[in-house]
């Protein structure tokens, strides 16, 4: 037993070393700071086109607000408070076209970002070209924004569906196991469905063939579990141990949206990492380099 904990953690020491080294040869801090200024140019555009579709489901702009005061710093908060209300409550057509057309745009330089980032993880070139780029920049976004109003609609209605269930299986279950059941289910799924949406991009974005679908889950689960730990660490921190307003003045949410982004777009990378250092491809290169030990054995 004693034997067995001490390979595992050998090979866990070994599998660090060697993200450690790949994140300094592959600049990851460099290339997430880069990565943040191209989300930096499309949160804006991308958020009120987010909330111009979820104005036409007939969602309260309080409803949705509740939902964004638990997930974000409350410098964020109070910087797109306004946003919200004004495009949700006025449901402006002109508004959808406008921020379509602008968020099209920014997000495929975001997505071209982690295109980069992921194909140097991988050490691989895209060959792909401009156009085919754009596209797949555009269908990550979509998927994006469906998948956030999927997660809204699931908290913002969470409370109606669990009463439905309560009403449903109250002459059988104790209503606090229903209600608990359904809690857990529920933000079950939704995690799921991140996990879901980053090993898509995982094994779809870069140019690396023969990926396997185990081997993008590891990097996709580290995603999501490390960007929900990174935010809510991180927005407890700036709205309990921090003033950012008074240390930078009218300019401290931009700075602390821009440091989120910055933690986002690390996390996304290293998720990739992660996959590139078990992929086989990364491990045969290890092996040329003579680097002694096998992360997979």
């Amino acid at each position: 037993m004693g034997g067995k904990i001490k390979k595992l953690l050998g090979k866990g020491i070994f599998f660090l070393y060697i993200l450690i080294k790949k994140m300094d040869d592959d600049e990851l801090i460099a290339l997430s700071a880069q990565l943040s200024y191209s989300f930096v140019l499309a949160f804006f555009p991308f958020f009120i086109f987010l909330m111009t579709i979820i104005g036409y489901l007939r969602l309260d702009s309080q409803q949705v607000l509740i939902f964004l005061e638990t997930l974000l710093p409350t410098e964020v908060y109070f910087l797109i408070q306004n946003i919200v209300k004004f495009v949700i409550d006025t449901r402006e057509g002109s508004l959808l076209s406008l921020s379509l057309f602008l968020s099209i745009w920014s997000s495929s330089a975001g997505f071209r970002g982690v295109m980069r980032g992921l194909n140097k993880a991988y050490d691989v070139v895209d060959t792909r070209n401009y156009i085919v780029k754009i596209i797949l920049s555009i269908v990550y976004t979509i998927g994006l924004v469906f998948l956030i109003i999927l997660m809204l609609i699931l908290v913002v209605f969470g409370g109606v569906i669990g009463d439905f269930f309560v009403r449903f299986f109250v002459d059988y279950v104790d209503v606090n196991i229903v209600l608990n059941s359904w809690y857990i289910i529920r933000y079950t799924f939704i995690i799921t469905l991140m996990v879901t949406v980053f090993a898509i991009i995982y094994y779809y974005v870069p140019v690396v063939k023969n990926k396997k679908l185990s081997k993008v889950l590891p990097g996709a689960i580290f995603t999501t579990i490390g960007w929900i730990s990174i935010s809510i660490g991180f927005t407890y921190y700036v709205n309990n141990l921090s003033n950012y307003s008074a240390l930078y003045g009218s300019i401290g949410a931009v700075i602390v949206l821009m440091i989120w982004l910055f933690l986002t777009a690390m996390i996304i990378l290293l998720g990739g990492e992660i996959n590139a250092i078990l992929s086989t491809k990364n491990l045969e290169l290890l092996k040329r380099n003579k680097i002694k030990g096998n992360i997979l054995n």
